[in-house]
Formats: C-alpha cells, structure tokens, sequence
C-alpha cells in the first residue's frame, strides 16, 4: 500500500500519466494466461518512494475490455479518468495527443513537478520525451519490456519495466 507522505521543502513532485489502453494491451500479449495482468500497485508505491505524486492521470476508451474492467481498480489508486471514445474503425481514439497535451499543459503550469512517469511504450512520446529533458525535467517511462519502443529506451535515462 502507498505509504503517506507530506510534501516537504525540496522534495521532489512527480506526475503519473498512463496511456492505459497501451499499457492493457502490452500486458495481455506478455502475460496471455492472466486474467487481469495490470496491476497498479507496484506502480504506484515505486513512485512513491521517488517523490510526493501530485498528478495521476489515465487515459482510455474505459466502456470496452480491459480497460472497462479496470476502471474500479483506477479508481482506487486515485487516478483521474480521462475518457476517450474511438473515433475510427481501427480503434484510434487519440488518447496519445490528448496525454501529450496534458502533460505539456503540466509541465509548464505546474513548474514545481520534476519527474514526469510515462506509462506507454508508444513512439509517438518520443518528441514529448525530449521536450521535457530539455526542460530540465526527469522523465521515467514505463512499460512491459517487449512494448516499449527501441528508440524510447535510447532516448530516456530511466525505464520502468513491469513484471508480474
């Protein structure tokens, strides 16, 4: 369970945004025999131990599959939902640019947040990557080792690979 914490003078505030849909789908071709491989959990207490988590954001299509299934468990852990319908027959519900926005939005309202937790193994973060480094802001991505792009890993200094 996430321990508590109180924001103190140089502590360090970090922000978690999960492209979920990304996230649920890696972890169902990694881990086919699970019913519900995601979990939350560790996420959440590994980036507690960084830091105070002062945004927690997930972004999805949450009335089908997985996703759907996985909305109590968002909930719990504190994640603001942020609902993305499909909007084309292959599925695409632009969850990727609505996420990038937040985060720049993020990152230049809220200067105070120093590390940035990417939960996707998606490409299309790359440009979002290396604006935030070259801002001076840390930036962890997360996700299932075989997900997560090549040229993500030698673009950032961090990744969180998840296990089950």
């Amino acid at each position: 369970m996430e321990k508590e914490h109180i924001a103190e003078q140089g502590d360090l505030f970090c922000a978690i945004y999960l492209d979920y849909e990304n996230l649920a789908l890696s972890a169902g071709q990694s881990y086919p025999a699970l019913d519900s491989p995601l979990s939350l959990g560790p996420i959440i207490d590994y980036a507690a131990s960084l830091g105070d988590i002062c945004i927690r954001k997930a972004y999805a299509d949450w009335s089908v599959g997985e996703c759907a299934a996985d909305v109590k468990k968002l909930v719990k852990y504190g994640f603001e939902m942020r609902h993305l319908p499909q909007t084309s027959a292959r599925g695409k519900n632009g969850a990727d640019m609505d996420m990038a926005l937040d985060v720049l939005e993020d990152m230049i309202l809220l200067p105070h947040i120093g590390l940035f937790i990417i939960g996707s193994g998606d490409t299309d973060f790359i440009p979002l990557i290396r604006r935030l480094r070259a801002r001076g802001k840390m930036v962890y991505v997360m996700g299932f080792d075989n997900s997560v792009g090549n040229v993500i890993k030698f673009t950032i200094r961090t990744l969180l690979t998840i296990h089950i």
